[in-house]
């Protein structure tokens, strides 16, 4: 500040005035005055300095001192350079801002101007921090989890959704590579022997058809119960619409798990139960009990249809029912699933030869009663029931 005015002397006295004017806050004209007589060089407020101008001593527009002293109202100037020089404070820093802010330099900053606090002041309140960090993304379509931090997500116990139309397509291509792998290896071990070379190799086809031999029944069985499951929804009102089918979902210790063989046997003795004399009544209870535990086995349901023809069947089943009781209508719809599992078989589990023929007479049979037993063990199919009748 002293340097500003230009007419400064090297004068001990400078050194004391100057730091009085730099701690006081302010420019007292009497005090100066009174300087100036000792320290010999002379202050004019009216020489056009900026000073001069922005600090009339006349003036009580700037602090609170009144003019009379810098800040706190002291009474020379004296006592604020001592007071100043003993607790090395900066008067500026509580007084809140430049001496002159007329005199100050530009602010060359444009990062952030008063025009833009202002504007921003004048918001609602409402605007988001600046903390640099880009925001996290949204996830849209994403399910809601009740699951607690910490815990695994645990999906439905003992639930299984089963496409039916796939694992149709799956089955059928498994049984496929069964039959071709035997196929395709009894051809190379041909072509090899035929010109002198081993076939050790070829020993590499049988653990592929064991594989298909281990799975295989589990599949089908599968699918046995979601078909069972779905029964006749699928079934067109217009057949010029498609049908869509929805994947079934049942719970999975609903898949028999016993050995294809055990099922053959357990199938074969169920068909037996079937075949009692006219002049016995049949043991419904034993009927349904064995019923119950291979409806959805293909390969009991196999063995079943092809040692029970229709004809005992209806004829069993009329002569259980006729007591009407809870037994024999549980009986009823046992037959009926076990009937159309063994009727939905593909390859080796394939029903016998005329088994739908069988069926279809008997649901056109000139007995009444005969007639409702079959159609009920074994409904006719869309085309049939939509077929006009002569």
């Amino acid at each position: 500040m002293t340097k500003m005015q230009g007419d400064l002397q090297d004068d001990p006295g400078k050194e004391v005035n100057s730091l009085a004017t730099k701690n006081s806050g302010s420019l007292d004209k009497d005090s100066l005055a009174g300087d100036d007589a000792t320290s010999g060089y002379d202050y004019e407020p009216s020489a056009g300095s900026d000073y001069a101008s922005g600090y009339d001593s006349d003036s009580s527009e700037g602090y609170d001192g009144g003019g009379s002293g810098g800040y706190g109202g002291g009474s020379s100037t004296s006592d604020d350079t001592t007071d100043s020089e003993s607790t090395g404070s900066d008067p500026t820093s509580e007084t809140g801002g430049d001496e002159n802010p007329e005199a100050s330099p530009p602010d060359d900053d444009t990062s952030g101007s008063d025009d833009d606090q202002a504007l921003y002041a004048e918001g609602t309140g409402d605007e988001p921090e600046d903390t640099g960090e880009e925001p996290a993304p949204i996830e849209i379509g994403e399910p809601p989890d009740d699951t607690k931090p910490g815990e695994p997500v645990i999906p439905p116990e003992n639930k299984v959704s089963i496409d039916i139309e796939a694992m149709t397509r799956l089955v059928a291509a498994m049984e496929r590579a069964g039959d071709q792998v035997v196929e395709l290896q009894g051809e190379l071990r041909s072509i090899l022997s035929g010109v002198q070379l081993d076939t050790s190799e070829t020993n590499g086809f049988d653990q592929v058809t064991a594989w298909i031999e281990e799975v295989l029944p589990d599949l089908r069985r599968r699918l046995a119960l979601a078909q069972d499951l779905e029964g006749d929804s699928p079934r067109r009102v217009d057949p010029h619409l498609p049908v869509t089918r929805q994947p079934i979902i049942t719970d999975e210790t609903q898949i028999p798990t016993l050995p294809p063989h055990k099922s053959f046997q357990n199938g074969n003795e169920t068909a037996q139960r079937f075949s009692v004399p006219a002049e016995q009544k049949p043991a419904v209870r034993d009927l349904v009990t064995d019923l119950r535990s291979g409806q959805h086995d293909p390969y009991y349901a196999k063995e079943f249809v092809h040692n029970a023809d229709p004809k005992t069947l209806v004829e069993t089943v009329r002569r259980a029912t006729s007591d009407g009781t809870a037994d024999t209508d549980e009986l009823v719809q046992l037959t009926a699933s076990t009937v159309a599992t063994g009727s939905r078989g593909t390859g080796d589990l394939a029903p016998p030869e005329g088994h739908e023929e069988q069926w279809a007479a008997l649901r056109n049979s000139d007995d009444p009663e005969t007639a409702a037993v079959a159609r009920q063990l074994r409904p006719a199919p869309a085309d049939e029931s939509a077929a006009p009748t002569a």
